[in-house]
């Protein structure tokens, strides 16, 4: 993702989750150059947060924290085991000499 293509600071409340950790963290084969970029956006983005009213960057954290929530519903509702065709066979597994470890937490 080239750094024009990320959103604008100026406005906080534009950025989501994903922008933010776009900036943080791009994939393999980042130049030096692209990292001291991101940096510098990420400073800046700080100083802006840093410079809003309490009452502004609660309701900021709020909104994104509420954001969060739903993608991570979404992702735990679309995990193999909560799927309605995913019915555990406790007759089975119930009778298994021995778990692995992610038979057992499933």
């Amino acid at each position: 993702m080239a750094l024009a293509a990320l959103p604008s600071r100026s406005r906080p409340e534009a950025m989501s989750l994903a922008a933010i950790a776009a900036i943080a963290a791009k994939p393999g084969g980042a130049t030096t150059l692209d990292r001291v970029g991101r940096h510098k956006e990420i400073d800046q983005y700080e100083s802006e947060l840093a410079s809003l009213p309490s009452e502004r960057l609660q309701a900021l954290y709020e909104e994104a924290h509420a954001r969060m929530a739903v993608d991570l519903q979404l992702e735990e509702d679309a995990r193999f085991f909560n799927q309605p065709h995913a019915a555990a066979d406790f007759d089975h597994w119930s009778k298994a000499e021995h778990w692995s470890l992610d038979e057992a937490i499933a």
